[in-house]
């Protein structure tokens, strides 16, 4: 990852959750940009792969991890 894109990330992780579910939403949907895939599609395999995960939470199989663990991990990473 680029020092600019990290300074970017540093900068987004600032902002408020509900700022950041928006910006990241913005950031989801440019990558559709210009994909020659259907959009119903891409859709339709979305809607699978959130039912798949809903599943594995229902019938015990996800394995989860604590908040704790993941901020350290992305601090790590990205801090």
């Amino acid at each position: 990852m680029s020092a600019d894109t990290q300074a970017l990330l540093r900068e987004a992780l600032r902002l408020p959750i509900p700022q950041r579910a928006e910006f990241a939403a913005e950031l989801l949907d440019s990558l559709d940009e210009g994909d020659a895939e259907d959009p119903d599609e891409a859709r339709m395999r979305w809607l699978e792969e959130i039912n798949r995960r809903a599943e594995s939470v229902d019938d015990g199989t996800a394995e989860f991890e604590s908040w704790d663990s993941v901020r350290e991990r992305m601090g790590r990473r990205f801090g």
